[in-house]
């Protein structure tokens, strides 16, 4: 136990906009999921367009130093259709992580959640989800190491990528290496020109669904999380004393 104490009025309003700005995360990323389905569809035709009009040009009819010199180039940029692609799965990436840390701010920033997140001050290098989940452990008064485990594979990992698209050029050296390489979906090359880091690509939509689906599950728990330990420690006691 945290034995930290908020009376009911704290605690009832706090569920409340707990629970709204849940549902609120929920269908926004439902709707992101469906919206990127429909982008790769797109993208995935657009990509195919591509190639074809790279072999057109290719087999186009025109004189041969003209069509020395542009094959010369094309061949070079040959490898780069699929990199295409990656620069849009990194970005979408990055947008669905925001959405997900925009969301957790707007509830630490709520006006009539600022009591609860006020007390619990932020650390120096503390993620947001750490220190959100940290100020819900304090209000629950009780500790959950299931989903803790859950939030430290967020912040170890998936923050740790989106940090990387984000500031690093998409490159990570050895250490970060080591703390993204088991994540499922992600690609790592190198490159003569940074030989002593990877270049890191999200492969396809499937890392992003799966994603979606990560953090909607791990919001959701810590909503249930919350309100199941309230429910244990305000009214069960009470339906005790009347027995």
């Amino acid at each position: 136990m945290l034995n930290v104490n908020f009376n009911n009025d704290i605690i009832t309003a706090f569920g409340i906009i707990f629970q709204s700005y849940w549902k609120m995360i929920d269908l926004e990323l439902e709707y992101h999921e469906k919206l990127l389905n429909n982008i790769s569809k797109i993208l995935d035709q657009e990509i195919n367009s591509l190639s074809n009009e790279y072999e057109r040009i290719r087999k186009a009819n025109i004189d041969e130093l003209s069509k020395g010199d542009l094959l010369d180039k094309l061949n070079g940029q040959e490898n780069d259709f699929d990199n295409y692609g990656a620069v849009y799965t990194n970005s979408i990436y990055i947008n669905i992580y925001t959405i997900f840390e925009n969301s957790l701010l707007g509830i630490c920033e709520n006006y009539h959640a600022q009591y609860i997140f006020s007390i619990t001050k932020r650390k120096d290098n503390e993620s947001l989800i750490q220190y959100y989940f940290r100020a819900i452990e304090k209000v629950a008064d009780i500790k959950n190491m299931e989903l803790q485990e859950e939030i430290n594979l967020i912040n170890n990992s998936y923050r740790k990528l989106r940090n990387i698209l984000v500031h690093n050029r998409y490159l990570c050296s050895d250490s970060d290496f080591e703390d993204i390489k088991d994540l499922k979906g992600v690609t790592f090359s190198t490159t003569w020109l940074y030989q002593d880091k990877y270049r890191v690509v999200i492969q396809d939509k499937e890392f992003l669904i799966e994603f979606i689906i990560k953090i909607r599950r791990l919001i959701k728990d810590i909503y249930i999380f919350y309100h199941n330990s309230i429910i244990e420690s305000k009214f069960r006691p009470l339906l005790a004393s009347t027995l």
